[in-house]
């Protein structure tokens, strides 16, 4: 699983973020929201790490709904 430039760039932006706050607060007076911050890109982290562990494709499902697979490549045909 490859993450895209704008994941790749909002993940380098709060891991700057998380840095800066860090240095700013101590881990005893950090407000809540700095840890809802910690933990979110925690938990971002190991949630692409499993995927990238399992490899698992990220499909969407409707309710009712399922998806079929995609139609085979024909080969080309010369003229």
């Amino acid at each position: 699983m490859r993450l895209t430039s704008t994941r790749l760039l909002v993940s380098q932006f709060c891991l700057l973020l998380i840095k800066i706050l860090a240095e700013r607060y101590p881990v005893s007076q950090a407000p809540f929201w700095v840890w809802l911050l910690v933990g979110s890109q925690v938990l971002f982290v190991l949630w692409v790490a499993v995927l990238a562990c399992f490899k698992a494709p990220i499909t969407v499902t409707f309710p009712g709904h399922s998806n079929p697979p995609p139609p085979p490549l024909e080969p080309a045909k010369n003229a």
